[in-house]
């Protein structure tokens, strides 16, 4: 699959920032947030149904502008509802650092798979090594070395073949981030 480098950065610009404002916002009230992206989730399904099958005013317009061609919004739902689920699921200690990797480490590693992984792939060395390095870092500013360098490894593997990982990754880092020994 080609994607259009310009709308990519936009995309993953856009994901970052929803990441960390979603961090921000569980940072301050976590039932609240919770809340919201209940909320969010409940009201981007129909939007989504409703999009595939017609243009909607200004909503088509930042679809095409954010998102990918015939995506129509479904990786934003993903990545709400894997947020979500992580925030349900574990304790902020955990939950923050994986929707910290999710949202950076994706970010960088599909930007960098882009514009230096060979084509033809969807998911590249380039950008799984950058996935690695960037949730390491994320990781480190929450856990021991040894743990945030284990942890990063296998939610690399686990990124480089879940799909979507969007909807899999804040639950699984949280998960290993709370379940594996200090």
């Amino acid at each position: 699959m080609i994607y259009d480098l310009k709308k990519e950065e936009r995309r993953k610009g856009l994901h970052v920032l929803v990441g960390v404002c979603i961090v921000l916002f569980l940072m301050l009230d976590r039932m609240i947030t919770l809340l919201l992206l209940f909320t969010l989730i409940v009201l981007s399904i129909p939007l989504y149904i409703l999009v595939r099958r017609k243009e909607v005013f200004l909503l088509s317009d930042a679809l095409r502008y954010f998102g990918r061609e015939k995506e129509y919004g479904k990786g934003a739902i993903y990545f709400l509802t894997g947020c979500f689920l992580s925030i349900a699921l574990f304790e902020n200690t955990y939950s923050i650092p994986g929707i910290l990797v999710l949202s950076f480490g994706d970010a960088f590693s599909s930007l960098v798979g882009l514009r230096y992984g060979r084509r033809g792939r969807r998911k590249t060395l380039e950008g799984s090594l950058v996935f690695f390095l960037v949730s390491l870092s994320v990781l480190l500013g929450f856990l021991p070395p040894w743990k945030a360098f284990l942890v990063s490894v296998i939610v690399t593997a686990a990124e480089h073949l879940l799909t979507p990982d969007n909807l899999f990754l804040p639950s699984l880092t949280a998960f290993l981030c709370e379940v594996l020994p200090v």
